[in-house]
């Protein structure tokens, strides 16, 4: 239904709902609506995000649905479940999965909403200011909804997201610098011409697609989690998910204890977790941002004061992450729980595991970590090394496998490895990767095979997922990894898969080796 009135987050003044980006005083504005008597019996029987158009701007007649929304919540079953793998452990710990959206990530229920209103209201021509995945989900929804789609994409942006842009037939430009730079851009170029901006909550739709997110994780769990954890950039995810509460509360939905949000953003790149922890109302601008998580290299928001206000209001928390922490953390979600994670998502395993650490997420809690995009949409993935091979021996030797009693093969003998417990920092299972320069058998101690790796934390630190199924030598396979440093870190989530040297590449990731030792 439509909105009753627009209203300024900042000074409360009220607007009719017509085409317009932000109040007189430049701040965000809100769809305001007047429900009466409205039941959950009035939510639609749909599996995509429309089956609250109740709740939402867009009339049913408008709506042109291409499958947004309604994505999987996987509880899942080895990540913090307190076993071998991970030694930490919570009520529940899910992953509500938006990789699963038609353009890849959760972008899609902000434009599903946002485009069909512009359009409605009298728009043709739309831009956006993006680091990637805004873009494409602009230009897939103009081009559902006939309008023209301008995407202005920071230089730094995937090649894929241009090209998938392009795809969609929006016209796609680079600026010189980051996306601050293209939102200048976008916002002159809506002032200068008919184009209208659906820069990140500089217009007040795509919040509306975005709180739907929230309805979704109530439904699914029958009630509300102990907390979510975003990974926030622009911030309208969480500012959605904020407003949804709100109106659940005024619908007489749910009254119950809130969730509490969890804001997570990269090291390079935290001009809200610094606010927030500073106590400040609003965030400066972050200087010279640097991240491969493209969606979390956002120096400055327009919502920065409603994301600190939500975070405050829900007794929330923000905490800053590493971009190599991102990357283990997606290889881990891809290897133990078979979840295509990108480096934006994957931020929030390890949030939650600093949040847990912390003594702030507690063995009790109920924890949702919101994935905002598939492993495709962004950088974790390693770099392909696939080797090449021509015939069955070689891979027998390739991947160290055991000859079958009756067959034709012979018997490999790959380089072996030595692994041998080392000591480390609190909290870690230390395994020292020592290449042998001989070929000879290398047996694991039992302690030490696979699935039995000791200390807590192991899954939260290993840096490199090398390729999985293969042998150490011919005698111990191992879930293992080598992490970058002085020692070589072997913790679960990866495989060794060949003989490493000192030096070199290893499925694309560098891998230090200790040292050699003798042949004995």
């Amino acid at each position: 239904m439509r909105p009753a009135f627009l209203e300024c987050t900042a000074c409360s003044k009220r607007y009719e709902v017509r085409l317009v980006n932000t109040c007189d005083c430049g701040g965000p504005l809100f769809a305001r609506y007047e429900w009466t008597d409205l039941g959950t019996d009035k939510l639609l029987p749909r599996k995509d995000l429309w089956r609250y158009a109740p709740l939402l701007p867009v009339e049913e007649s408008e709506i042109r649905s291409r499958g947004e929304g309604a994505t999987p919540l996987h509880r899942l079953t080895t990540l913090g479940a307190g076993g071998r793998v991970a030694r930490i452990k919570v009520a529940a710990l899910h992953v509500k999965d938006e990789g699963l959206n038609p353009t890849g990530t959760f972008k899609s229920r902000g434009m599903a909403v946002a485009v069909p209103m512009a359009v409605a209201l009298g728009s043709t021509r739309l831009a956006v200011p993006t680091a990637g995945n805004a873009g494409v989900a602009l230009a897939q929804y103009a081009a559902t909804y006939g309008a023209g789609a301008i995407v202005l994409m920071a230089s730094d942006g995937p090649e894929d997201a241009a090209r998938e842009a392009i795809a969609f037939g929006a016209q796609v430009l680079r600026v010189k610098e980051d996306i601050a730079d293209a939102g200048r851009i976008v916002r002159d170029l809506a002032a200068a011409t008919e184009t209208f901006s659906m820069a990140t909550l500089r217009e007040p739709y795509r919040v509306e697609g975005k709180k739907t997110m929230l309805f979704e994780i109530w439904e699914d769990l029958g009630g509300m989690p102990d907390w979510i954890i975003f990974p926030t950039g622009g911030g309208t995810g969480i500012v959605g998910m904020w407003k949804a509460l709100h109106e659940l509360r005024d619908l007489g939905w749910y009254d119950g204890p809130w969730p509490r949000f969890g804001v997570v953003q990269a090291e390079g790149c935290a001009p809200l977790v610094k606010a927030w922890k500073e106590g400040a109302e609003s965030a400066k601008p972050w200087p010279h941002p640097r991240t491969e998580a493209a969606g979390l290299r956002v120096p400055s928001t327009i919502a920065d004061r409603l994301v600190l206000k939500a975070i405050r209001e829900t007794r929330g928390a923000a905490v800053a992450v590493s971009d190599a922490a991102m990357r283990v953390a997606a290889q881990n979600l891809a290897v133990f729980e078979g979840i295509s994670a990108c480096l934006e998502g994957a931020a929030t395993l390890v949030g939650f595991r600093r949040l847990y650490d912390e003594g702030v997420v507690m063995t009790g809690d109920r924890v949702v970590l919101v994935n905002t995009g598939s492993a495709a949409q962004g950088t974790s993935l390693p770099p392909l090394a696939a080797p090449t091979v021509r015939t069955a021996d070689e891979v027998v030797a390739y991947l160290g496998l055991t000859q079958r009693a009756s067959g034709d093969l012979a018997p490999p003998e790959p380089p072996a490895h030595e692994v041998r417990r080392g000591l480390g920092r609190p909290g870690r299972a230390l395994l020292a990767v020592e290449q042998h320069e001989h070929h000879r058998r290398a047996e694991l101690p039992r302690s030490d095979r696979a699935g039995e790796l000791q200390g807590d934390g192991d899954w939260t630190m290993v840096p490199t997922i090398v390729r999985r199924g293969a042998t150490i030598g011919s005698g111990a396979t191992i879930l293992c990894g080598v992490e970058i440093g002085e020692n070589a870190i072997v913790g679960a989530g990866s495989v060794v898969t060949k003989s490493v040297a000192a030096g070199t590449i290893v499925a694309g990731n560098p891998a230090r080796v200790l040292r050699r030792i003798e042949e004995r």
